[in-house]
């Protein structure tokens, strides 16, 4: 999935500003293989208006659902839904009668939302052990848009 990439915009938070006051974006580019994180006021124009330059990004990874559905919507605006390779946390009704396809990583919320519970009953009833970690697999589902490869350089 998006082996080919060479700018990948990693997209986290809402993607209406009215539902949150800011959000985050993470940056990547192939090219120095460094990351970058900006905060951002206004994300909702920003990651997508990156879409014009002349050296686009040719990735998106989007952090949660409703994130992934509005950078769907964009690309699609912006008639780049075949072009820019895109993948999502967290799996959602439809994704896969979209075109293309949403790939997507999903959680299982189910195993996370038993976990948390017993977590919260335990420390109730005097749990004091020290904090742990704990791993809910995730499952990889793959329908297209993550795996649209980037075009060429000097190429449309």
């Amino acid at each position: 999935m998006m082996a080919t990439a060479s700018s990948i915009v990693c997209v986290f938070g809402v993607m209406t500003p009215a539902h949150a006051p800011s959000r985050w974006i993470w940056t990547r580019s192939a090219s120095s293989n460094t990351f970058g994180m900006l905060w951002l006021i206004r994300i909702t124009p920003r990651p997508f208006a990156r879409m014009r330059l002349p050296d686009p990004p040719t990735a998106l990874f989007t952090g949660q659902n409703l994130v992934t559905i509005g950078a769907s919507k964009a690309l699609r605006d912006l008639e780049r839904q075949d072009t820019v390779a895109m993948a999502g946390s967290d799996d959602f009704p439809l994704a896969d009668m979209l075109r293309p396809g949403i790939t997507v990583v999903a959680q299982n919320v189910e195993r996370m939302g038993e976990l948390a519970a017993q977590i919260l009953f335990d420390r109730l009833d005097g749990d004091r052990a020290p904090t742990r970690t704990h791993t809910v697999p995730t499952r990889l589902i793959t329908r297209g848009s993550g795996e649209i490869r980037a075009k060429a350089a000097g190429h449309a």
